[in-house]
């Protein structure tokens, strides 16, 4: 249940519905307290909710596991997260 309200809530620039960083959600659900969540329970409850692992990825100093409910490439996923990460990067011309 604390997973699926931190993806609706969309709080985070890195934990959407369409993709999610399994880092991110597990740090978010760490500081509301649910300790009990390490990073595989996480990924089993993100499998079971329908989303399926994209990969690895570096995003500042930290890796993160990309997540979404429809396959993409990993680079659009990076992207993605990037753009999301610090919006003001985004070129767009």
């Amino acid at each position: 249940a604390a997973i699926h309200e931190a993806i609706l809530d969309e709080d985070h620039p890195l934990i959407k519905q369409d993709l999610i960083s399994s880092r991110a959600l597990t740090a978010v659900l760490d500081a509301e307290g649910h300790r009990n969540l390490n990073a595989q329970s996480v990924a089993q409850i993100l499998r079971e909710m329908g989303y399926q692992n994209l990969g690895r990825t570096r995003l500042g100093e930290r890796r993160h596991w990309l997540w979404a409910r429809r396959a993409m490439p990993l680079d659009a996923a990076i992207e993605l997260a990037m753009q999301r990460a610090n919006p003001e990067s985004v070129n767009i011309l």
